[in-house]
């Protein structure tokens, strides 16, 4: 009986949704405590993206993969938000808020919310 459990639980294989913090701190003044919750992926999905940017891919078409894929990922977060007489407050950001962010971050924090996500981000140099 025992082994027939270790063999099930073997084919159901992990389904592992690991959430990972983006801070902000950088993207404009005062946002230093500011973040996005980012969903990471799996292999297959990094592979998916991979494969759309290619040698051949135009840079709107690599913006489009870029933006597409933040609203894919971004589960959340805390942002800055000003009203129409120019004070800021703080506000928590959740899924139905996420192409409002996406809109607001330009191609180089799009590329860090993917890089994040794909795990890229933890890649480190080896050297001999």
């Amino acid at each position: 009986m025992r082994a027939l459990i270790i063999l099930e639980r073997i084919s159901m294989g992990l389904n592992i949704i690991a959430n990972r913090k983006l801070g902000l701190k950088g993207f404009a003044e005062g946002w230093d405590d500011c973040y996005l919750m980012v969903r990471g992926v799996n292999e297959a999905k990094r592979q998916e993206l991979q494969d759309k940017l290619t040698p051949d891919t135009t840079d709107a078409e690599a913006a489009e993969v870029m933006r597409q894929a933040c609203l894919d990922v971004i589960t959340g977060g805390l942002v800055i938000t000003t009203s129409e007489d120019g004070t800021t407050s703080s506000v928590t950001v959740d899924r139905k808020d996420v192409p409002d962010v996406v809109e607001a971050l330009n191609l180089s924090w799009q590329q860090e919310v993917v890089s994040v996500a794909t795990g890229a981000d933890r890649l480190k140099a080896m050297s001999n």
